[in-house]
């Protein structure tokens, strides 16, 4: 048995657990012990390297006791947590994981593949001497020789081969790619679109997924790419500019801030005119169209500044009719909105109250003769 002083990190890991301890050797998960204080705490998950995994409320627990230490005056030991533990043994052939036709073998479903994936792992933090053979699959999924995955940037699109060896594939494209993003293109094994529900397949992988930095991180790109639209319009048309004009029609164009973005912008058609709408990054842009009912934007807008700033002009424009402004939030934006539509609404009441005024005057005329007016 083993006995490890280590300390618990905050790491965000596949399972979506957000705590993880890091230990000298392979461990067998089934003898995993981990005590702080002579307290137990039990991991909710092991990596393929038997190192125990916690949860974001245990990570948040952590905090909390070098918090209470610090304030009762006294010094905590950076590595106050004991593991113990045992070896794992490992006794997988290599030729079972780092040869072409093993890996193309383990093709044949997603239990076989993550397998085969945990025993290069496992043997290269175990013989960091003999290191693996390098193989690039499906074109874009990159096996180190140190046993970690990686995706391959700039890759020049689906492979003709399902494996093969990353000398062959930098030869046949002349090295016109990157191998150093860190982002494990793979989900884990059962993990399932959070858009369909569907769990993730060996057909999947054929194409790269869409990888977000969130908990699930991984959708199949049309469900990505759906979601993403149908979640925009309910942002900016039903939880905002339903608030400020109901019921207006709107028409879906492209991003003009990101050519490539899914993302869309939108078009509305509103009673005063159009507003064209859309996020550039953290900011939404704000644009009335030539043909919205004019009114004065520069004294609407003269004194707005950037939240948290006191004298950090906010970004506005004015040209060839249109004139617009960036909302640093959707609640700001909403304020926008009704500052101008108040606006609006407020001037062509005041001069159709004055224009049925003068009509009503003209009308009075028209009921005498000429020959009623005395001289």
């Amino acid at each position: 048995m083993i006995t490890e002083k280590t300390q618990m990190f905050p790491r965000q890991n596949p399972d979506g657990s957000h705590g993880h301890i890091y230990l000298e050797n392979v461990a067998d998960p089934k003898t995993v012990r981990v005590f702080v204080d002579k307290e137990e705490i039990i991991p909710c998950s092991f990596d393929e390297l038997g190192h125990p995994n916690f949860t974001t409320e245990q990570v948040r627990m952590d905090l909390c006791r070098k918090n209470q230490i610090e304030h009762s005056g006294g010094t905590w030991d950076y590595d106050f947590y004991t593991v113990t533990y045992e070896k794992r043994k490992f006794d997988v052939p290599k030729s079972f994981f780092d040869s072409t036709d093993a890996i193309l073998y383990s093709l044949r479903d997603m239990k076989s593949f993550h397998e085969m994936l945990d025993n290069r792992t496992v043997y290269a933090a175990m013989s960091s001497q003999h290191k693996l053979k390098e193989y690039v699959l499906f074109g874009y999924i990159y096996l180190s020789s140190g046993g970690l995955v990686y995706t391959v940037e700039n890759s020049p699109g689906r492979a003709k081969r399902p494996v093969e060896t990353s000398y062959c594939f930098w030869k046949r494209y002349h090295g016109e790619y990157k191998t150093k993003n860190v982002n494990n293109p793979v989900p884990p094994y059962g993990a399932c679109c959070p858009v369909c529900g569907k769990e993730f397949t060996i057909k999947d992988l054929r194409t790269p997924l869409v990888w977000k930095n969130s908990t699930p991180p991984f959708y199949h790109k049309e469900c990505y790419t759906k979601y993403r639209i149908d979640w925009e319009v309910v942002k900016l048309s039903s939880h905002l500019m339903e608030y400020v004009y109901p019921h207006c029609n709107y028409d879906i164009i492209p991003n003009e801030y990101e050519k490539q973005s899914i993302v869309p912008w939108f078009m509305f058609h509103t009673p005063d005119g159009d507003i064209k709408v859309g996020w550039r990054y953290r900011v939404i842009s704000i644009e009335w169209q030539e043909n919205f009912k004019p009114f004065d934007f520069q004294k609407l807008f003269e004194n707005e500044v950037v939240p948290m700033t006191e004298d950090t002009q906010i970004t506005k424009w004015e040209q060839d009719g249109k004139c617009g402004i960036h909302a640093w939030s959707e609640e700001r934006a909403e304020v926008y909105l009704r500052r101008v539509r108040d606006e609006v609404r407020r001037t062509y009441q005041c001069k159709e109250d004055y224009e049925d005024k003068e009509s009503e005057v003209i009308e009075s005329w028209d009921v005498y003769s000429p020959d009623d007016i005395s001289p």
